[in-house]
C-alpha cells in the first residue's frame, strides 16, 4: 500500500483529531527547543506537509526565513494558506520535490521533520536521515520525530484499521534504531522527547 497523501490531507487537515495532534506536537517541539537560542535562524522542514510544525518553530525562535520541502503539491497549498493566515511577514520558500532528489546550495540553522522517515525503507531510510545532516549548519540543530513501536502506536493503528481509516504506508522505528542511525553518522543526541500523549519519539541533535 502506497500512501495517498492528497487523500490524507483532504480527510484530516483541520479536523478535531488533527488539531489535537498539532497542539501535542507543538508542545513536544517547545520542550526540545527550550534551551536552544539562535539569532535569526533559517529553518528547513523536510516532508513539510501542512507546515504547522515550521510555523510553530518560527514563532518559538522568532524566525523569518523558512524553506519547506514536500513532493505533494496539495500539502504545499495548505502550507501557503496556513502562513498567509498567520498574518506574520515570513519569507517562505516552497519546494515541490522528492526528498531523495533535492539538492540545496545553502545550509540551515534548524533542519527538522516529523512523520517523514518512517515512510522510507532500507537504504532510502538511511539516505533520508542523512539529508537532515547534509543541510544543517555547523552548530545548527536537527529535530526528528518518528513513530516508535509502542502500545500507543499499536492502539492508534488498531483503531484506524477498525474504522477503515488506516491509509499510511510506514514502518515505525524502535528507539534503538533511531539511536543507532545517529551513532553511525557521528551525530550526538543532546535531548530526547517521549510522552504517553503521542506515539512518536523526538530527538534534538546539534551538528558539529
Amino acid at each position: 500500500m502506497k500512501t495517498d497523501w492528497t487523500k490524507h490531507w483532504e480527510d484530516n487537515y483541520g479536523n478535531f483529531i488533527w488539531k489535537i495532534w498539532v497542539r501535542r506536537i507543538t508542545r513536544a517541539y517547545k520542550k526540545l527547543l527550550k534551551h536552544v537560542h539562535v539569532n535569526n535562524p533559517k529553518i528547513l522542514e523536510l516532508g513539510s506537509g501542512s507546515a504547522a510544525n515550521s510555523l510553530a518553530i518560527a514563532k518559538i525562535l522568532k524566525a523569518k526565513d523558512i524553506t519547506l520541502v514536500d513532493y505533494n503539491s496539495y500539502a504545499l497549498e495548505i502550507s501557503k494558506r496556513l502562513f498567509k493566515e498567520s498574518n506574520v511577514d515570513f519569507n517562505v520558500t516552497y519546494l515541490n520535490s522528492n526528498i531523495l532528489d533535492i539538492n540545496l546550495n545553502e545550509k540551515f540553522d534548524i533542519v527538522h521533520s516529523e512523520g517523514l522517515i518512517e515512510h522510507f525503507y532500507g537504504e532510502e531510510r538511511v539516505a533520508v536521515f542523512k539529508k537532515h545532516a547534509s543541510f544543517c549548519k555547523k552548530g545548527g540543530f536537527i529535530i526528528i520525530f518518528v513513530p516508535y513501536k509502542s502500545f500507543q502506536y499499536n492502539l492508534f493503528k488498531w483503531v484506524c484499521r477498525r474504522f477503515n481509516r488506516w491509509i499510511w504506508d510506514e514502518q515505525p522505528f524502535s528507539q534503538q534504531e533511531l539511536y543507532e542511525l545517529c551513532k553511525q553518522h557521528n551525530l550526538k543526541i543532546v535531548k530526547k522527547y517521549t510522552s504517553l500523549r503521542i506515539h512518536e519519539i523526538g530527538i534534538l541533535i546539534q551538528c558539529s
